[in-house]
């Protein structure tokens, strides 16, 4: 197993570029790191890995499709699965932050409680989508579908479902709570193989989930 760490501190120029990037095949953990030495989001991925700092990207291949061995991809607030991941980064002040990350098939999400609003650390939200894209500038998620499919979204704190062709995350900024959007034909019950499927993506993911109560 291969380890890249990687300390988002202040570094000079010349230590954040290369003539060509970063490659590492098997299993390679990624760890990203404040100044402060606090770890702001993990990777980990059984296929290429490929990182480049002129670029500002970091690049996840998985060909297998295989559930157990997806890339992973973890912060305080969500546990992300996929087959291919791509992180964007800004680099300003002599300091990385992810800026955007996109990731493509077999995309299962799961979403935390806040910290700083803990009450037991539970697993609140989660969806099954082709394709997701985070910004964390804005602090938003858009979940897809491919044509014909849908996005599985399940609350479990309030036990309801969402099953639409897109649907958005994202935080009211006069609340600041999370505001969840069905877009095109939006269903409020899974049909029978949207159940099934969703179970077998997410057996093995998550804490908290639990198949007999969807």
């Amino acid at each position: 197993m291969k380890k890249i760490l990687i300390l988002l501190a202040l570094f000079t120029p010349y230590v954040l570029s290369a003539e060509f990037p970063i490659i590492s095949n098997g299993i390679t953990e990624i760890s990203y790191l404040d100044a402060n030495n606090v770890e702001q989001h993990h990777i980990t991925c059984h296929e290429k890995v490929e990182l480049d700092f002129n670029f500002n990207y970091l690049q996840c291949l998985s060909h297998g499709h295989d559930l157990e061995k997806q890339i992973h991809f973890h912060d305080e607030l969500h546990d992300l699965y996929s087959d291919q991941l791509r992180a964007t980064y800004v680099h300003k002040d002599g300091a990385f932050s992810l800026d955007q990350l996109k990731i493509y098939g077999n995309v299962c999400l799961i979403q935390k409680e806040d910290p700083a609003q803990i009450i037991a650390f539970d697993e609140l939200q989660y969806a099954l989508a082709d394709q997701l894209d985070y910004s964390f500038t804005s602090d938003q998620i858009t979940l897809r579908a491919k044509e014909g499919s849908s996005v599985l979204y399940y609350d479990q704190l309030n036990n309801y479902r969402i099953s639409a062709p897109e649907v958005l995350l994202r935080r009211s900024p006069e609340t600041n709570q999370a505001m969840v959007d069905g877009k095109g034909k939006v269903r409020f019950v899974f049909e029978e193989d949207e159940l099934e499927k969703f179970k077998t993506h997410f057996f093995g993911k998550g804490k908290d989930f639990e198949h007999d109560k969807l």
